[in-house]
């Protein structure tokens, strides 16, 4: 048995990083979970009642959540609310972004060594990295095909949650 060559073992050296990391950023992305008691630092999503058809949405993501699971995370709990509430229907009548961006520094380095009787000074620079916590807030306006017509942008909140749920639970 022949043992691999250099360029064999950084092959699946990077093969396995690139599978690492793609491991780690699907499982850092933020899950779709309800909390009363506040959105923490990974993200979430949570509702609260302005009067008894109107709610208002808090969606937050982490720097590994995309800004349409977030749009994702708004729709659904909307979608909850209504059907928890005896509605078959809801609008959104207000949305803004709340995506936060946070940036930081790191430092710049130098590192000197001695070859035989030369010094090498080897400079590393600084960086700036952003971090993207994507967030949405919304008003959304509960409705009933019972009591009359409908807007025309009104969601079938059933049909949200067909859709989307299967979406919010591949994570």
């Amino acid at each position: 048995m022949t043992s691999p060559t250099p360029s064999t073992i950084v092959r699946r050296a990077a093969a396995g990083a690139a599978l690492l990391a793609a491991l780690t950023t699907a499982a850092c992305q933020t899950s779709y979970k309800s909390n009363s008691n506040g959105i923490g630092l990974t993200g979430g999503v949570r509702a609260e009642a302005v009067t008894p058809d109107v709610y208002r949405i808090e969606a937050r993501g982490n720097g590994f959540t995309s800004k349409g699971r977030v749009q994702d995370f708004v729709m659904m709990k909307a979608a909850e609310i209504t059907l928890a509430n005896g509605r078959t229907h809801f609008i959104i009548t207000d949305s803004r972004d709340a995506t936060e961006r946070n940036s930081y520094r790191g430092p710049a380095r130098a590192e000197t060594t001695w070859r035989g009787d030369t010094r090498v000074t080897t400079m590393t620079p600084g960086f700036v990295n952003t971090v993207v916590r994507p967030g949405e807030d919304a008003y959304v306006r509960l409705l009933s095909k019972s009591a009359g017509p409908l807007p025309p942008d009104a969601l079938d909140a059933a049909e949200v949650t067909r859709v989307i749920g299967p979406r919010l639970l591949q994570e």
